[in-house]
């Protein structure tokens, strides 16, 4: 989930230092600008493994669509493309499923999503 909204976060930490806020001074532009530049080097420290990380959490996604039942088909060359489709057919799947009943299916589907968690976590740990 990280995948769909860093770009988004490292824009904002752009636009936060072009601001009059943040290159004013004051407690308030400090604040900001020490937010923004440990935004940075986490980011910049977790770059290089962002690629692999999100292919195998897309790796994992899309079997726990597989095995729900869920459309397998369209996938998006884009791998950021890709992991907003699987997460948006991964919140139909719980819906069929909680609507279904179907506790075995909701419990590896679960699973599943906690170990794509362990993989983006190992990323952000960096």
């Amino acid at each position: 989930m990280l995948f769909a909204v860093l770009g988004a976060l490292l824009e904002k930490a752009g636009i936060a230092l072009r601001t009059d806020a943040v290159s004013a001074g004051g407690e308030h532009a400090d604040v900001q600008r020490r937010r923004v530049a440990a935004f940075v080097v986490r980011v910049g420290r977790m770059w290089p493994a962002v690629l692999g990380t999100l292919e195998e959490e897309n790796s994992i996604l899309g079997a726990a669509v597989a095995d729900a039942g869920g459309d397998t088909g369209g996938a998006d060359e884009d791998p950021v493309a890709e992991h907003v489709r699987l997460l948006a057919e991964l919140d139909r799947l719980v819906e069929v499923l909680h609507d279904r009943g179907d506790v075995t299916a909701r419990r590896a589907l679960r699973r599943r999503l906690a170990e794509a968690a362990r993989v983006e976590m190992a990323l952000v740990a960096r």
